[in-house]
């Protein structure tokens, strides 16, 4: 038996969101753990990095799916979970690593965070904007905008890269003009009800250019840790992927359309789905975190490294999981912990959000 939705939740959507979490987090373990300091281990990098790329974009496609909203009730729950954890890392960083607090709020890899948040105040422009462009003006039109708004989007993209020669290696390659250009760019896709036109022979085209963008335009963070350690070697000369290239955004916009349309998740595993898919975002927290989060990654990698003979990319999978898993368990404790002050002060907001939508 398999099931779409659990309640009021997306179990495909939820399952997605899983995993472009536990691609990010081994993203970080393939460039921040034991394998950092490796000269001559830039196959490593190059690799994770190349297969899984998308992983933020994605979050965003999920956002533009659905739409986002700004509400009281979600900004104080995004923001709360930031707080925590901020707060949690200078704690760690004071009290184990005797590290000085310099600034408890919006550090240790909250760039994600605060940007999300900044686009909330957006997000209901950019909805009431391409709704009224889609309801005005007959379909033709339309897609000419988009189109124009689309290549605009990639000339800003390639000269940032084809004529500066700028590493646009991890957040540098990131902003709220990257979550724009996905989220507007999916939601003319529901919108205009594009997805019924995806096919699998689509998606294997999508994931063919994806890979040949890579190729082209070589990774930023496999480029940038080859570069920093001073070797010659040097993947492109055109230019560099990044999360706001075009090969990026297609590939995580065409893996989301995949898990909505194709995607079943059996019955027995949507309960275990739902439950971790809202712990998500504290994973990325916490798994980010200054000393914290990197000596989850070095634990099992040192281990393995130094008693097993498992190839390096075994050992960062392993590592990535354990990771992975781990702040799962540390999120869910959080969230048995502030449940009783979100009951308290959650009622409250919902209802001022209910007299801000009047």
């Amino acid at each position: 038996m398999e099931s779409r939705g659990l309640g009021t939740r997306n179990v495909s959507i939820d399952a997605f969101r899983c995993l472009l979490m536990f691609l990010i987090v081994l993203h970080h373990a393939s460039i921040r753990g034991y394998w950092k300091d490796e000269t001559n281990n830039f196959i490593l990098p190059l690799l994770y990095t190349t297969l899984i790329f998308w992983h933020v974009d994605g979050f965003i496609a999920i956002s533009g799916w659905f739409g986002c909203h700004f509400t009281l009730v979600r900004f104080s729950r995004l923001f709360g979970v930031m707080l925590f954890y901020s707060i949690f890392h200078s704690c760690y960083l004071y009290f184990i690593m005797n590290v000085p607090i310099y600034n408890a709020i919006g550090v240790h890899g909250g760039w994600y965070g605060n940007t999300y948040l900044a686009f909330m105040f957006v997000a209901p422009l950019i909805n009431e904007a391409l709704l009224k462009l889609v309801v005005t003006l007959p379909r033709k039109k339309v897609f000419i905008i988009w189109a124009i708004y689309d290549i605009g989007m990639i000339l800003n993209w390639a000269p940032y890269n084809l004529f500066t020669g700028v590493l646009a290696s991890g957040a540098g390659g990131f902003s709220i003009m990257t979550f724009i250009t996905v989220y507007i760019n999916v939601r003319m896709i529901r919108l205009l009800q594009l997805e019924t036109y995806f096919t699998i022979r689509k998606f294997c085209m999508v994931c063919a250019l994806y890979f040949i963008g890579c190729l082209v335009f070589s990774v930023s963070w496999a480029t940038y840790q080859i570069c920093a350690k001073g070797s010659t070697i040097q993947w492109s000369w055109v230019g560099y992927t990044t999360y706001n290239s075009p090969h990026v955004i297609l590939m995580a916009i065409a893996v989301m359309l995949a898990f909505i349309k194709w995607v079943r998740i059996p019955h027995w595993l949507c309960k275990i789905v739902a439950f971790i898919s809202p712990a998500m975002f504290g994973v990325y927290l916490l798994h980010g975190a200054t000393g914290f989060g990197n000596y989850l990654y070095l634990i099992p990698e040192r281990w393995l490294a130094e008693s097993t003979t498992l190839s390096p990319v075994v050992i960062v999978f392993v590592a990535g999981t354990f990771t992975f898993f781990t702040c799962i368990v540390v999120d869910s404790v959080r969230r048995v912990v502030v449940a009783p002050f979100c009951k308290l002060i959650f009622p409250i907001l919902r209802s001022w959000d209910t007299k801000l939508e009047l």
